[in-house]
Order: C-alpha cells, then sequence, then structure tokens
C-alpha cells in the first residue's frame, strides 16, 4: 500500500484538519505531527481516523462519547479552549454546559496521536458513534458508544455503554474486512469463509436478519454465500457474491438497486437480489443515497438519489 502525507482543509472548529480547534483552513495542509499514512476516514461529528505505515492507528478531532478511542480527558486536566473567534460564534458544539463550564473540553478536541493498545492494524472503518481496526489476525477492535461496539448491553443499564478505549468485538471468527457507513449506526463484516456478519442499529432492517430490531452482539446474515464485498449505507446496505450477483437489504427508499418484496413496505429486512444489469457483478460502492455497481464488462452503473 503506497504511503502520503495527509492534507487537509474546510471546517476545523473541532480540529477536524488536525491542530486544534481553530479557524476554518481555505486551502488544503499538512496534518502535523502525522506519519505517511495508508489510509484515512473521516465521520461527519468531527471525528477523523488514519492508519500509517506501521499499522498504528491515529486519531484528531472531536472526542464525543469516545469517537477518538483515546480514552476521556482525566479530571483535574488542563482545559484546551477554541480560539476566542469561534467561542464568540456560539457554535452549538463548542458553547459550554451551563451546569458544567468545562464540559465543552472535557471530551475535548484533541490532536493527532497514536490509538493505545491495538496490534498491528490492516484496516479502519468510522461509523457515526464507533471506530473500528481490523488487525493482521482477524480480529476486530471497536470504540465509541452505543451497540456499535459488538458488546452485550449491561442488564438494567439506561445510559448508552461507552468504550473509551479500543475492545475487541466477541463472537466474531476472523475477518477479512469491515464494513461501516460514516452515517450509519451498523456494522458489517466478512470472514475469511466469506460469510456476511453484521451488528448494531436494526430498525430500518439493515442488519439484514429477517427483523427490525437492535442486534447487540454481531450475527450471521442469512441468504449470503461466498461474498466477495460489502456496501454499506446508512440505512441499507449490498453484498457482491463471488458469482456476480449483488444483493441489497434495509431501507429501499432511496431506490439503490433492490425493491422491497411487497409494495406496502419500504423495509426490506433480507437481503434480496438487485436488479440485472446484464453482466455479472464485480464491485459496488455506496455514498450518500446512491449506489455504483461495476459489471465485469466494465460498465458503471447508477441508482439512488443524486444520479443528476
Amino acid at each position: 500500500m503506497p504511503l502520503g502525507t495527509l492534507h487537509a482543509w474546510g471546517a476545523n472548529h473541532l480540529g477536524q484538519a488536525g491542530a486544534g480547534p481553530g479557524e476554518d483552513r481555505l486551502a488544503p495542509l499538512p496534518v502535523e505531527g502525522l506519519p505517511p499514512v495508508q489510509a484515512v476516514c473521516a465521520s461527519p461529528a468531527g471525528a477523523v481516523l488514519a492508519l500509517d505505515g506501521k499499522g498504528s492507528v491515529w486519531s484528531w478531532g472531536w472526542n464525543h462519547q469516545g469517537m477518538l478511542g483515546r480514552w476521556a480527558q482525566p479530571a483535574g486536566a488542563q482545559p484546551i479552549w477554541p480560539p476566542t473567534s469561534l467561542r464568540r460564534r456560539r457554535h452549538r458544539m463548542l458553547e459550554p454546559d451551563p451546569a458544567d463550564p468545562a464540559a465543552i473540553v472535557l471530551q475535548g478536541a484533541c490532536p493527532p496521536a497514536p490509538l493505545p493498545g491495538l496490534p498491528p492494524i490492516g484496516q479502519i472503518a468510522l461509523g457515526n458513534d464507533n471506530g473500528y481496526a481490523l488487525d493482521a489476525e482477524g480480529q476486530l477492535w471497536a470504540w465509541g458508544a452505543g451497540i456499535g461496539t459488538g458488546h452485550p448491553w449491561p442488564k438494567n443499564q439506561i445510559e448508552t455503554p461507552v468504550h473509551w478505549a479500543p475492545v475487541r468485538v466477541p463472537g466474531l471468527p476472523a475477518l477479512r474486512s469491515v464494513h461501516v457507513h460514516p452515517e450509519g449506526l451498523a456494522a458489517y463484516a466478512i470472514d475469511t469463509t466469506g460469510q456476511a456478519w453484521s451488528w448494531g442499529n436494526g430498525c430500518e432492517g439493515e442488519l439484514g436478519h429477517g427483523k427490525r430490531r437492535n442486534d447487540h452482539v454481531p450475527g450471521r446474515i442469512a441468504g449470503l454465500r461466498a461474498v466477495r464485498s460489502l456496501a454499506a449505507g446508512s440505512f441499507c446496505a449490498l453484498a457482491v457474491q463471488e458469482d456476480g450477483s449483488a444483493w441489497g437489504w434495509g431501507n429501499a427508499q432511496d431506490g439503490v438497486g433492490f425493491l422491497p418484496p411487497t409494495k406496502r413496505t419500504l423495509r426490506v429486512l433480507e437481503p434480496v437480489p438487485v436488479q440485472d444489469m446484464g453482466a455479472a457483478v464485480r464491485q459496488a460502492w455506496m455514498g450518500g443515497y446512491l449506489a455504483l455497481y461495476r459489471t465485469v464488462d466494465g460498465s458503471m452503473h447508477g441508482a439512488g438519489v443524486g444520479l443528476l
């Protein structure tokens, strides 16, 4: 995998550009303190992950509920306040809590630093509430809030559980890849045998388990075999099998290529075939409300919202 210097630009009120909270960047600049990287992913919530050439995972930005995987700021630590110009704008994510004036910084806008306690990593992914790292042995690590870490919800616990540092996702065999949409609350994985797995939010049927219900721990997606690749959407997902067939499930409202079994519902609870494109599918991608398919003859097909 080629390595390169990461440049960042755009919004920086939460330190997304890598130098702590500050003014927005109008031109690309190198992310300071970061070694050459092979992969990067970002969350709309303001967290960023990068994977360097040695397999170390780096994170920076907004550490809301453990999104950076680097623990919470310890009690008594010196607050890091944003620039005065940003505070004057009274951005909703930077406004202090009246009951706790330091709350704005207790979960921190953090500069780049490596995640502790991880073995060499081969792949990273970042969802709406959770980060993921797949190590060289095929074991998956997760951190953040909610059910995305794959751990059972503690009995009688009402508040959302938070993992501030990476933990192993239990109940999974050795994996080949992990797939998460940056705005989604469901996670997907393919094991070394080609079996697909999912866990997390399932209210729209996006887990493919035949029900509209959250699953705290990973479960197999029935009806799929020899899965080559997965593409995660915010409330749906696509799978491409080795035989070139494409399958989809979850919310079908955006029309990304698969149709619900009946007209009375837009929620597909188990994988159904994607419409025929005249040739076997090689790969599928999802972004926003759009899906793209590449067939073995080199053609590209699009479906969903925003084709124009």
